[in-house]
């Protein structure tokens, strides 16, 4: 007995046996064995409205069967059943159109190319197959269940529709099954298998799960809660796509874009909360305030940006691509999170396991963790944007440390460098560079952007120039001393004035010139050396002397072994007024200046 049946709770059911013979063969025409009774109830049937084959279509109004009958819609209700061992030849009617009602209730329809299906508020679609193109929408109010979705057969979920347990899948690119749930409708556990495709286009996609060739894509505010992208599965969000809940991303899997965020689902607050396991990649996640991206071991973290979110890398993690924003960033021991390996290091560099970059910007990036910025690596702070972390920084030759106006950094653990830095002019609204110590190493340099003003840098522990640092400024520009050598350059990096030491810790006192009388062109400058000198290599002692009248003369020439010392102690230089061809050097007013010096490196 073959038998197809569609049921309503709201009307009776009107039924029509065919009991023996044939309906129809493909062709439209009569097949053998169909008796003039048979007949007879196919044309009361198709007059009183016409037949439902058993395949879920139905012969539609002005399509022509044999004996020139023609039908009719069906009433909702009628239920045709064909029994008494009549038998059904393959047939194509014409497309369909159902439309479920307040207290209807459609099971098992298959839906083929051209069919329609509109499920109104309060009606119920249960365990429908939509195929070679057929097309179910899910209006307001209404359901549709365990629907599944082949060959191009399509479901649209709009506002305060509901989708449940439905299945997608296809057998290559052709053939797509899609479901998309507009702003204001919600699919729950629906089933991403190979060539299944979900749209989420400002609606909510609840406890999806994307299998391996399945495809869920999160657009126009979309949400996408509680999601398992599994082995060989795609997470795909743009324009705006949302990511909340438990969020899985498993081997051989990947999640991009989206937002991760905290979120209220049916008045409950409902954190966003990613995991990368191993083999899983996520690509260029956002994460925002209530957010965590979570990377365990062997888990690849291709860029992320954090919007006040955390971001935290078991031990064993794969990192690339650039990190920018603010929130917090840990590493930690294990695949539990529940400790911080507070030995860590994150290296920036242009290797392909590491990340690339750090830029801070709009509030503070905290983490217990140190940076080690080696070659092609980089840290840049923007303005509003401020680093703090427990560990040191150590930046190495071909690493980038910059901090632009506005920005600031606040460092436990210090900064260690032998490469350029850029702190542009630092202290601005969010405050200066702060750290336990801050030691330049090798050649360094420091940029500040304007005349009259420099780094401000200020450091427990003190701050150790062990090797050549330059100071880059505008021609003219004046920069404070910071216990170590500096240089002012112009905008074209030519020095504009000699390199000056710094007044702390290295220090010059108790500065008292006199001329030898009789009058014989030597002048004798006697001074005090104080603190700790030895930090710098080619240290010396720039004696200067400038008149009232604007007259200035920059002493050169010595008497020999009365040359200016740089030791620490009390020192006297003699100065060769005449072998230095100065003149007229004698007269009230003239002050004497001892400086530290040495030139810029080449």
């Amino acid at each position: 007995m073959n038998t197809e049946t569609t049921s309503t709770t709201a009307k009776p059911s009107v039924c029509y046996d065919f009991s023996g013979g044939y309906l129809a063969s493909s062709g439209y025409a009569l097949s053998s064995g169909m008796s003039a009774a048979s007949m007879g109830l196919l044309a009361r049937a198709c007059s009183r409205g016409g037949v439902i084959l058993n395949d879920g279509r139905r012969v539609a109004a002005a399509t022509i069967l044999a004996c020139n009958v023609q039908t009719v819609s069906l009433p909702a209700g009628t239920t045709i059943a064909i029994a008494g061992g009549a038998q059904f030849v393959a047939i194509r009617a014409a497309a369909a159109t159902y439309i479920i009602t307040g207290g209807e209730q459609s099971t098992g329809l298959i839906l083929n190319a051209g069919d329609t299906m509109t499920v109104l508020s309060g009606g119920v679609a249960s365990g429908t197959t939509i195929t070679s193109g057929g097309t179910q929408n899910v209006l307001s109010g209404g359901t549709a269940n365990s629907t599944t979705l082949i060959d191009k057969g399509k479901q649209i979920v709009l506002s305060g529709g509901m989708a449940s347990g439905c299945t997608l899948r296809g057998v290559n690119t052709n053939t797509r099954g899609y479901q998309e749930i507009f702003s204001g409708g919600t699919a729950v556990g629906t089933v991403c298998y190979a060539y299944g495709n979900q749209t989420v286009t400002g609606g909510m996609a609840q406890d999806t799960t994307i299998s391996s060739g399945g495809i869920q894509a999160i657009t126009n505010g979309g949400i996408s809660l509680n999601a398992k992208v599994t082995s060989g599965g795609t997470q795909s969000a743009t324009e705006g796509g949302l990511l909340a809940g438990k969020q899985i991303v498993e081997t051989s899997a990947s999640a991009s874009g989206g937002t991760l965020t905290e979120m209220t689902v049916n008045g409950s607050a409902v954190k966003g909360e990613q995991s990368v396991l191993s083999g899983g990649t996520a690509n260029n996640i956002t994460v925002s305030g209530g957010g965590t991206l979570s990377f365990l071991s062997g888990g690849t973290a291709n860029g992320a940006t954090l919007a006040g979110g955390a971001l935290r890398l078991a031990s064993g993690a794969i990192a690339s691509g650039a990190v920018g924003g603010h929130g917090s960033v840990a590493v930690c021991t294990d695949d539990t999170f529940a400790s911080v390996d507070s030995s860590a290091v994150i290296p920036l560099d242009d290797e392909t396991k590491h990340f690339s970059s750090f830029k801070i910007s709009g509030g503070v990036l905290k983490t217990p963790t140190g940076f080690q910025v080696n070659s092609g690596g980089g840290i840049i702070v923007d303005s509003g944007g401020t680093l703090q972390t427990d560990g040191a920084v150590a930046v190495a030759s071909g690493g980038i440390f910059a901090v632009s106006g506005g920005g600031g950094i606040l460092l436990a653990g210090g900064i260690n460098a032998n490469v350029p830095l850029a702190f542009d002019n630092v202290s601005g609204s969010v405050g200066p560079v702060a750290a336990n110590s801050i030691s330049f190493a090798g050649r360094s340099l420091l940029s500040a952007s304007a005349a009259g003003t420099g780094p401000a840098l200020s450091a427990a522990g003190g701050i150790d120039i062990g090797g050549e640092l330059l100071i880059l400024a505008p021609a003219g520009g004046s920069v404070g001393a910071y216990g170590g050598g500096y240089a002012i350059l112009d905008a074209n990096g030519a020095p504009a004035r000699e390199v000056v030491i710094g007044l702390d810790p290295a220090s010059v006192s108790n500065v008292v010139a006199r001329q030898r009388w009789p009058w014989n062109g030597l002048v004798d400058i006697d001074y005090t050396i104080g603190g700790n000198t030895n930090l710098l290599a080619e240290l010396k002692a720039r004696i200067s002397f400038a008149a009232p009248d604007g007259r200035s003369w920059v002493a050169t020439k010595f008497l020999p072994g009365a040359e200016p010392s740089v030791e620490p102690g009390r020192h006297r230089a003699t100065w060769d007024t005449k072998a230095d061809g100065a003149t007229n050097v004698v007269a009230d007013g003239v002050v004497a200046t001892v400086e530290l010096v040495r030139q810029p490196p080449p």
